[in-house]
């Protein structure tokens, strides 16, 4: 079942920020993902904690263990080193900010129908984008030739009607 009177969340998982240095959740650490107790607080073995985005090659992580006050030693994240915005991607850990779009590392979430991440000259930038104008099918073009060529005949037949 599980230990009771543990508090919950029993154990945190933290990035240690920029200065490199595991503070126990202060100063510039950044927290990626809990776990350890169920909603009332009990301890529940779980095989890993679900963290909140892609860890970083270079970054340093560490456990925090609440019940007993206990900092984990920190891990360097080894692999390779996440993409920048722009590069090419085929799916969200793959880039740096953890967001990738239409196949290119983008500055954002852009999964909205009218917004494109892959507009050339400007990939990894989340852009909105207009809705193009309908195209004519193949019937369509040629009503619109024919309409055009007889509204011109009756314009040319209209001057020389005047010019005599």
């Amino acid at each position: 079942m599980g230990t009771p009177n543990i508090p919950a969340p029993f154990l945190q998982i933290w990035s240690s920020g920029p200065n490199g240095a595991a503070e126990n959740g202060t100063n510039d650490d950044e927290l990626l993902g809990v776990g350890g107790t169920d909603a009332s607080g009990e301890f529940v073995s779980s095989p890993g904690i679900a963290i909140d985005r892609p860890l970083r090659a270079g970054e340093m992580v560490y456990a925090l263990d609440l019940a007993n006050g206990l900092t984990g030693p920190a891990a360097l994240v080894t692999g390779p080193p996440a993409l920048p915005v722009g590069e090419l991607c085929s799916e969200p850990t793959d880039c740096e900010l953890g967001f990738c779009a239409d196949g290119f590392c983008c500055d954002q979430e852009c999964s909205g129908t009218r917004q494109a991440c892959n507009s050339p000259g400007r990939e990894g930038q989340c852009l909105a984008v207009s809705t193009p104008a309908p195209a004519l099918s193949g019937s369509g073009r040629l009503i619109t030739v024919v309409a055009l060529v007889l509204v011109g005949l009756w314009a040319m037949a209209r001057r020389r009607r005047r010019a005599t």
